[in-house]
């Protein structure tokens, strides 16, 4: 039987964790287990996870991605006979068709291909997840951590391929960053964030591994193995629901693959939060995707005009 190994890192969660938690056990049908990287919360985190016993809990004072790191690390090493791999954040609910999600993905799955949810969430096999941890490590970083090890994964000659379809959406929770600081170290604490995290980890690190100084994002979808489609996972194909850098040739791209498996899609174009361009959103039925759309513009504070919503005939 298959058994799955989730990591993750959390800081003064007490608020999401435990639902988090029970959603996961709710609608995943497989043995698994969870292991954990507490940055010493303050709240009782730590506490409630300790309580189930199928989470591998400990403390270790971190960054988000070195707290991933550890995660993994003891993952590995402790819990040697899990199949696959991959990783969640502990303030998200996650849809009622994961456990049909994680299905049709190990039917399909390939040795040295990191699948990923967004641009987050990587799932590989045990023996892959082996080999990208001897090449890559998450790096000491408190924003854009998941961004920066997906494209280190590339670059180490790793295959990316990224879901058409919602994984999972955030709880209602303040503003995260409100959590580890206060007055003047919260300030310190965004500088540190927002200029060595983003400007020089994230900016520079990819400039210098691509040769490029295009759009960072545009790179990343350059050198993408495969989208994955609802249908090709035995899912219902309502679910598409794609986030894509707006590049006209890029669009007819994807446009080829899904013109295979849909008569048509809606496209809707959102323009980009703190910074220039904008996403291309693609969809085939409204109604299936509605709340994920409303959370992702939610987050690049968007409202939604459906006046602005296109559709393409694929046939």
């Amino acid at each position: 039987m298959v058994k799955l190994g989730i990591y993750g890192t959390v800081y003064n969660s007490a608020d999401t964790v435990r639902t988090t938690i029970e959603d996961l056990k709710k609608k995943l049908k497989y043995d698994f287990v969870i292991s954990v990287c507490d940055n010493f919360s303050k709240d009782g985190t730590f506490e409630i996870l300790k309580e189930y016993d199928f989470i591998d809990a400990f403390q270790k004072e971190s960054t988000r991605g070195l707290g991933r790191q550890y995660a993994l690390e003891n993952l590995i090493k402790n819990h040697p006979d899990v199949d696959y791999i991959f990783y969640i954040d502990f303030d998200v609910i996650f849809p009622d068709y994961l456990n049909e999600l994680i299905k049709g993905i190990i039917k399909i799955y390939k040795e040295n291909t990191i699948i990923g949810f967004g641009s987050s969430s990587g799932f590989a096999s045990l023996d892959t997840y082996k080999r990208i941890l001897a090449k890559v490590r998450w790096r000491d970083m408190n924003v854009a951590e998941d961004f920066m090890y997906i494209i280190d994964i590339i670059h180490k000659g790793f295959d990316l391929c990224i879901l058409g379809l919602p994984l999972s959406f955030n709880q209602e929770r303040p503003k995260r960053e409100r959590k580890y600081a206060k007055g003047l170290k919260y300030i310190n604490r965004l500088f540190k964030i927002y200029f060595k995290d983003y400007a020089l980890h994230k900016l520079l690190a990819i400039w210098i591994k691509f040769n490029s100084i295009k759009d960072y994002e545009r790179i990343l979808h350059t050198h993408l193995k495969d989208f994955l489609l609802p249908p090709e996972l035995d899912l219902d194909k309502n679910l598409l629901f794609l986030i894509i850098p707006y590049y006209p040739g890029y669009l007819m791209k994807m446009i080829k693959k899904l013109s295979k498996y849909y008569d048509y899609i809606y496209l809707y174009k959102v323009r980009r939060k703190r910074r220039p361009g904008y996403y291309l959103i693609i969809y085939y039925d409204y109604k299936t995707i509605e709340k994920y759309l409303m959370n992702f513009l939610k987050y690049v504070n968007k409202p939604f005009d459906p006046n602005k919503v296109i559709k393409i005939n694929l046939k």
